[in-house]
């Protein structure tokens, strides 16, 4: 809710005033002070008063600036996922958005509290072939990493129809090479994968 301007009266009361004359500017005053405390914060008279019950951040149009040493949060349209997204800026001034993120299906990826970002999906190892290429870029929305990843985990899905184990072969920023036991072998390998980096 919004307060309207000509509801709170920052001169009010003056040394002149008389009581009985500024009583009307005095409650409007009142009034318009608990219309923004009604706005995300618990009421007076509640035993939590003085805390929020929720934040609402309205979009900007520009990031804000923080005083230096200070930490901040913004509501700011974010090119990458085409939405409004949260962001917090940390103390050096660099902001990073914490809500981002994109996922369908088996694949997805997220930005980190730490700005760091958490990728996901599945690939497929065909009848025949030893090794697969993955690249991120395959991942819908995807920013990439800026330098290489610092971790990748596979899991084998089909454990049921092979005896293959598959594991990671070399990975870089851009993509990594997923690798099985056996080069030769007449069903394909299924495996699930994350990352994580920068």
């Amino acid at each position: 809710m919004v307060v309207p301007a000509s509801a709170y009266n920052p001169l009010i009361p003056q040394s002149t005033d008389q009581p009985s004359v500024s009583q009307g500017d005095l409650l409007n005053n009142f009034g318009a002070i608990q219309t923004l405390i009604d706005v995300d914060h618990v009421d007076f008279a509640n035993i939590n008063a003085g805390q929020h019950n929720k934040v609402t951040l309205p979009v900007q149009g520009v990031a804000p600036a923080f005083a230096p040493g200070t930490l901040g949060i913004y509501n700011l349209p974010f090119a990458t996922t085409a939405r409004n997204e949260l962001f917090v800026t940390d103390a050096a001034g660099a902001s990073t958005p914490i809500t981002a993120s994109l996922s369908g299906g088996v694949s997805g990826w997220t930005y980190l509290p730490t700005g760091m970002k958490m990728i996901w999906g599945q690939g497929t190892i065909l009848a025949g072939n030893s090794t697969v290429t993955v690249l991120f870029s395959s991942v819908a929305g995807f920013p990439g990493f800026s330098t290489s990843a610092l971790g990748i985990q596979l899991t084998r899905i089909n454990t049921a129809t092979s005896t293959n184990f598959v594991q990671l072969n070399s990975f870089t920023n851009l993509q990594f090479i997923a690798r099985r036991s056996t080069s030769t072998t007449g069903s394909p390998d299924t495996f699930t994968w994350f990352a994580i980096g920068r």
